[in-house]
């Protein structure tokens, strides 16, 4: 029986695009006539939802199928923006290979919009190693809460105390401690002393195997 679960963020975890989506939001904006400060941005637009940073930038004034087209166009922007550039994250896919060979439940847990999703599971071999993928309309609140990780915990059948999250924002790894699980972090979006908070961080996934992967969650 697998008692153990790695749980992966997607966005500067499995794939380091996170300056592709600032890029796109920037555009996004730019297109639209706002004007944020580096200090709105950093606390209302990255790291958050489609849905939070639309109701931010339109003061909540958006129906339903308006949220739905903005974003859209945004999520557009981004995997143009980022298709020339796409890989992964040095070491994900052998990492991931590792765990599934030492019978760890593996899933994804990320704020990311459906289609980017499928894009990236469809630019690399890795879509059948995870055992749950788990988006933003499988919960009601985004990161930091923890609903996200305490949602994939249970379809994964395993005790939070017994998953390990990989994150590297700020608010997911707030998310990851919430639920009550150890958090690993990547340091793709943030420095190491930024995720001082985590159990280890790691540059990518190309010195980090089941050994420690089973430390973190012996602690």
């Amino acid at each position: 029986m697998n008692t153990k679960a790695v749980i992966f963020d997607m966005d500067g975890v499995m794939v380091d695009n996170n300056v592709f989506h600032k890029k796109a939001w920037l555009d996004f904006c730019d297109q639209h006539h706002f004007k944020l400060t580096d200090a709105e941005l950093e606390q209302y637009v990255y790291g958050r939802t489609n849905t939070a940073i639309l109701n931010y930038l339109y003061k909540n004034s958006l129906n339903l199928q308006e949220i739905s087209d903005f974003e859209e166009e945004k999520e557009s922007l981004y995997r143009k923006l980022y298709l020339p550039y796409f890989q992964e994250v040095a070491g994900l896919t052998a990492f991931l290979k590792k765990l599934k060979n030492a019978n760890f439940k593996l899933a994804i847990a990320t704020s990311a919009y459906r289609k980017n999703i499928d894009y990236v599971l469809d630019e690399l071999p890795i879509r059948d190693l995870f055992d749950v993928i788990v988006d933003s309309s499988f919960v009601t609140e985004g990161k930091p809460n923890p609903q996200i990780y305490l949602k994939t915990a249970e379809l994964l059948g395993i005790n939070p105390k017994n998953c390990l999250v990989v994150e590297d924002s700020l608010s997911g790894v707030e998310s990851g401690l919430r639920a009550d699980m150890k958090v690993l972090g990547v340091s793709t979006t943030h420095t190491a002393e930024e995720l001082s908070n985590t159990s280890l961080v790691i540059p990518n996934f190309e010195n980090v195997g089941v050994e420690e992967v089973n430390g973190i969650l012996e602690m």
